[in-house]
């Protein structure tokens, strides 16, 4: 019988051979978007609703890290807080 070791993607469930692969692609799955473009914030935010089934109780929120997650909505909303300020400016 021969045994070995897999770990797995804490996010994605994604199987690699060694801590230091598997470490490495969980990485890929935080980001930062207060400097991205509207476009892929947009895009972003409908990949999300399309998954939304997918969402799972741990230290993820749908399958994402909580810090991208937080970054996210944190970033949409004060993109949308901007676009109302200036709707309400221009109406005087």
């Amino acid at each position: 019988m021969n045994k070995y070791t897999m770990y797995a993607c804490e996010f994605c469930g994604k199987e690699f051979s060694s801590a230091s692969e598997c470490e490495q692609h969980e990485e890929s799955h935080d980001h930062d978007y207060s400097f991205d473009a509207d476009t892929v914030i947009i895009q972003r935010l409908r990949e999300m609703k399309s998954g939304c089934y997918d969402y799972r109780i741990g230290n993820t929120v749908m399958g994402m890290p909580i810090t991208a997650f937080s970054s996210l909505i944190e970033t949409a909303a004060n993109r949308l807080e901007d676009l109302s300020n200036d709707a309400l400016s221009n109406d005087f």
